[in-house]
């Protein structure tokens, strides 16, 4: 008798212990400052990921963690590899939303947010109340999805200050320039955030000869094309306003062969490139040819590639 109650007892326990695990948690929608929580942690990062803690190794100070990815919402980051976690509230065997920023001279990331953040299928645990996952990564996504962009556009009277400012010069092909449409982008002007929405597109090219910086060949860029720039740029000496209408741009088109003078973005959880300016950001080239804009003044009067090649290399002899 007794062993059949014990029986009974046990089948009880396995039946409520798989009941509570194949159960869905209760949660609410995220509240206002959970929103805003989400938007400040995102702005300290330089990755936002969703992952599973695969194993905890206790140090002195605080612990460190294996996560091994399954999805980036933002940030550079191999995918499909584990990376390395230093925190002190993370357990293995869960899955989390993750806000990390690297740590100085060290491969670890550091965890941003106070609390843990473990998730389940549908639901994360914020602040010790189980809100809607979707609508959490709802913000994430629109917050990824807005392009940081340079808040001053400069213009260059000077080969020297031209090729000084870009932090890549190379030769490459348009691979795919989409038509110009609304875009959500940030700026940081005067100190403040600014977000609106512009005309812009977003241009894949093909690297095939660096002048200047470290993209090897066949890498792949994404470059912000903001025409409207052209009208509201700065001259990098004088600092006083240059304005040119669209016009004056050479349109970059497909399978079309170019020299580019690019920066890259300040924001670590974006890879984007865009040109110094509308006007200077890009030359078209021909085989042995070139065609420069007209109003791009250290560079209009150009014909030949390999005389602008050999008097951009000396600039940058020069300066250095």
């Amino acid at each position: 008798m007794k062993r059949c109650i014990a029986f009974i007892l046990l089948a009880f326990c396995v039946l409520a212990l798989a009941a509570c695990r194949t159960s869905k948690v209760s949660y609410v929608e995220p509240s206002e400052k959970v929103l805003l929580d989400a938007k400040l942690y995102y702005k300290q990062s330089s990755l936002v990921v969703l992952g599973s803690c695969t194993e905890v190794k206790p140090e002195k100070d605080e612990n460190h963690y294996t996560i091994q990815i399954s999805e980036v919402i933002a940030g550079e980051v191999d995918s499909s590899r584990a990376i390395q976690v230093a925190g002190k509230s993370l357990n293995a065997g869960n899955n989390y939303l993750l806000f990390l920023a690297t740590i100085e001279d060290s491969s670890y990331y550091r965890i941003v947010n106070d609390s843990e953040l473990r998730i389940t299928a549908d639901s994360v645990l914020w602040n010790g109340t189980w809100v809607n996952l979707k609508t959490v990564l709802s913000e994430l996504y629109s917050f990824a999805a807005t392009i940081t962009i340079p808040g001053t556009t400069y213009f260059y009277t000077k080969l020297s200050d031209l090729t000084e400012a870009a932090d890549a010069i190379f030769i490459g092909e348009v691979l795919d320039a989409p038509k110009i449409k609304k875009m959500n982008v940030k700026s940081q002007i005067d100190g403040a955030i600014v977000e609106n929405a512009v005309e812009a597109s977003v241009v894949k090219v093909v690297v095939y000869g660096t002048i200047k910086g470290n993209l090897k060949y066949g890498t792949t860029i994404k470059l912000v094309n903001i025409p409207s720039t052209a009208s509201s740029m700065t001259d990098s000496k004088s600092l006083e306003n240059v304005s040119m209408d669209t016009y004056s741009i050479i349109n970059l088109a497909n399978e079309s062969t170019y020299m580019f003078f690019v920066q890259k973005t300040k924001d670590v959880k974006q890879d984007y490139y865009f040109p110094l300016n509308p006007i200077q950001g890009w030359i078209l080239v021909d085989r042995d040819f070139v065609t420069v804009a007209r109003f791009n003044t250290p560079l209009y009067g150009y014909k030949t590639l390999p005389l602008l090649v050999r008097d951009v290399k000396s600039s940058l002899v020069i300066k250095e």
